[in-house]
């Protein structure tokens, strides 16, 4: 019976306890749930994904197309018969741009015609067409020159007009 009274007097102290832990509360935090590592994938999946990216790719272009020709966008084909002209224009079409998106052979080629195209005896042309091509290749002409992207010519350049 001795076991009896032990146990109730445990029971007594558990209550006690327990009235006193309700005065302050436990912050317990839950164990977050354990993030799940992707697998890598498998080379069947890649396959699969990269043939369902080609046939959606193939049925936006088929809707673009067909939109296209329903509003009568459609590109018509032009039938050269003139290559000589055809190649004058492609010619003038690539000086079109900002002076700074010119490569090296279209400056010069610019600078040359800017230059021939002064009034210059001819020895001079070839000396100032010479300066100007070193600072063309140092880089300090940039800066000078004030090109036209309509025209596609150099208007002017700083230093010599």
């Amino acid at each position: 019976m001795d076991y009896k009274i032990r146990i109730e007097e445990l029971r007594q102290d558990i209550q006690k306890c327990n009235e006193v832990l309700k005065q302050y509360p436990l912050h317990v935090k839950e164990p977050s749930p354990k993030k799940i590592k992707p697998k890598k994938r498998t080379v069947e999946l890649d396959k699969f994904t990269r043939k369902i990216n080609y046939i959606t790719q193939l049925n936006e272009e088929k809707k673009h197309f067909r939109q296209m020709i329903q509003k009568g966008y459609a590109r018509e084909e032009v039938v050269v018969e003139d290559i000589n002209s055809l190649m004058d224009d492609l010619n003038k079409k690539q000086f079109l741009v900002n002076w700074r998106r010119l490569d090296m052979w279209q400056r010069k080629n610019r600078l040359k015609n800017y230059i021939y195209n002064l009034d210059l005896p001819d020895s001079e042309k070839e000396e100032v067409y010479n300066e100007y091509l070193a600072l063309l290749l140092e880089g300090s002409l940039d800066k000078l020159i004030t090109y036209d992207k309509k025209k596609g010519c150099i208007d002017t350049i700083k230093t010599f007009d």
